[in-house]
């Protein structure tokens, strides 16, 4: 099971493609005939969705964690690189003054909305550990330089 995150936009985004090894982010059009995406596509508010994946092509390395003994290295420095990866792409991509993410455990989402955040992207700074949540709807704000 993977964590599927998705990103909710008032603009049309650009799709990048999932290349093993060489991507640390990808972006695809929502497959609607999926249960995990017609899910999200009920959840985000924006008109624009999209299924967002990491440098494992799914939502799962979009964590990282450098204090937990169980992360190995590379996959901590990789799930950085995708994190940091989304950030810039937000913040290159996203007209308007906010987007939305939702992430959730893919056959999971039954479950529903149990976190709600929001941060801005020109205030927020990576730690030494980042993970979203099961769940979790959060609002990215965004209202560039």
């Amino acid at each position: 099971m993977c964590m599927a995150l998705y990103i909710g936009s008032d603009n049309a985004l650009p799709l990048i493609a999932w290349r093993e090894g060489e991507t640390p982010i990808c972006i695809s059009a929502l497959d609607l005939s999926s249960n995990e995406d017609h899910f999200a596509a009920e959840y985000l508010m924006k008109p624009h969705q999209y299924y967002v994946g990491s440098w494992q092509g799914c939502g799962c390395g979009f964590s990282f964690d450098f204090t937990d003994e169980q992360y190995d290295e590379e996959g901590n420095v990789r799930g950085r690189q995708s994190v940091e990866r989304l950030f810039e792409f937000i913040r290159s991509n996203v007209k308007g003054e906010e987007c939305e993410l939702l992430s959730f455990w893919e056959g999971g989402q039954y479950g529903g909305i149990s976190h709600q955040s929001s941060f801005d992207l020109r205030e927020f700074a990576l730690g030494d550990a980042f993970a979203f949540l099961e769940g979790q709807y959060t609002i990215v704000q965004w209202k560039g330089a």
